[in-house]
């Protein structure tokens, strides 16, 4: 049997970073994925802002773009656009591989193909049976394993508040097609409970919706490709899930969660590189300490759920109050807020202070300039300022 300080279940960007961090400073680390291929499937958009690809390093960009297309249900788009870049397309595949092989290349063991099956934890260790065939004792396990992770149950931890069922398919970019500006679609009709995108790669748009439990993703996403696109032929065809909300804790015995397996997830846009790239580094911090001490009891790691809180807790609850207005907006709603969002000071205050990573930011300029969005939720939007 194999044994290790450190199994990282998971090799994400999250899991990659923690595996590299940890096998740097020197820690035995076994980095496990369930698939054959690190970064594949796809199930992310690879929309990413200039703080992210700072954390990443060197990544290949597809794209850059500098505004965005907000469609209402009816009506004319608003169209909002910076003078310079505010995000960039990243080919995710490669920028997975890339950040795991940087883990190897620190000392980290590669477990290519093993899905972690069983998970047992005691006071000893933490024991990790893979199928097809492998088993694995370590000090400590974290999981980066996404949205159904096997170490958060295993922890007895509970899920994020809620998962929302994802699809995205990729098409050609039409010829006409801005490729500075992300399309975002909204509406109860579009994508109940969260919006439809289309992303320009480099020779791909990527069009996905996510939207609640019991709706048809898929049918929603065929009738808006058509709508939008005509007959464009479906180049690729993926789905997924986006959590929302953090889990209550991020610790256990011995275990640690970051990434989507934490709800480390941004729940206006989806996004969860950035926040799972942050917390990584606070979750190799917190495992290097409890290793060092051997205090690998509950109690012993239960600072990083409180570090992931202070870093990104007053964010996401921000963020989390205002997907709670977003989602009550009926269609009628959206149409006259994205209204009162067209005067030229407000479109201007957007593009400047416009901020994927902390789009909370935005509530005070915006408001002061629009104090007709008031209207919709007082006391909330109040809370914000």
């Amino acid at each position: 049997m194999k044994r290790c300080d450190v199994a990282v279940v998971g090799a994400g960007p999250a899991g990659s970073r923690v595996a590299r961090l940890l096998a740097e400073r020197g820690f035995r680390v076994a980095l496990i994925e369930e698939h054959s291929e690190v970064g594949r499937p796809v199930h992310c958009t690879g929309l990413v802002s200039a703080r992210t690809l700072s954390l990443l390093g060197r990544v290949q960009m597809l794209n850059k773009v500098s505004g965005v297309r907000a469609f209402p249900p009816e009506g004319k788009p608003l169209e909002i656009v910076a003078h310079e870049p505010k995000a960039a397309i990243i080919d995710r595949a490669a920028c997975d591989a890339m950040l795991a092989q940087e883990a190897v290349e620190k000392g980290a063991e590669m477990m290519l193909g093993k899905k972690a099956t069983e998970i047992t934890i005691n006071e000893s260790r933490a024991r990790i049976k893979c199928h097809p065939e492998g088993e694995l004792d370590a000090r400590l396990v974290i999981g980066a394993d996404g949205i159904s992770s096997a170490v958060r149950r295993a922890m007895g931890a509970a899920p994020p508040a809620e998962l929302l069922p994802a699809v995205t398919a990729e098409i050609p970019i039409p010829v006409e097609w801005r490729r500075d500006l992300v399309d975002i679609y909204v509406g109860r009709k579009v994508a109940p409970g969260f919006f439809a995108w289309a992303v320009p790669a480099d020779k791909v748009l990527r069009v996905g919706l996510a939207s609640n439990p019991g709706t048809q993703q898929l049918a929603l996403l065929e009738r808006l490709i058509k709508k939008r696109f005509g007959d464009a032929p479906r180049l690729s065809l993926n789905a997924g899930a986006i959590p929302i909300g953090l889990t209550e804790r991020a610790h256990g015995l011995r275990s640690l969660l970051v990434g989507d397996a934490a709800g480390h997830v941004k729940p206006l846009s989806g996004g969860g590189i950035y926040l799972g790239l942050t917390c990584a580094g606070l979750c190799a911090d917190a495992a290097e300490r409890a290793l060092n001490s051997d205090k690998l009891s509950e109690k012993g790691l239960a600072g990083y759920t409180r570090a992931c809180k202070r870093e990104i807790g007053k964010e996401l609850s921000r963020s989390l109050k205002m997907r709670k207005l977003f989602v009550s907006l009926t269609d009628e709603d959206m149409r006259v807020a994205l209204d009162l969002l067209r005067p030229a000071d407000v479109v201007a205050a957007v593009a400047l202070h416009g901020d994927i990573d902390f789009p909370s930011r935005l509530a005070k300029p915006v408001l002061h300039r629009a104090p007709g969005l008031m209207r919709f939720s007082p006391k909330l939007l109040k809370a914000l300022l």
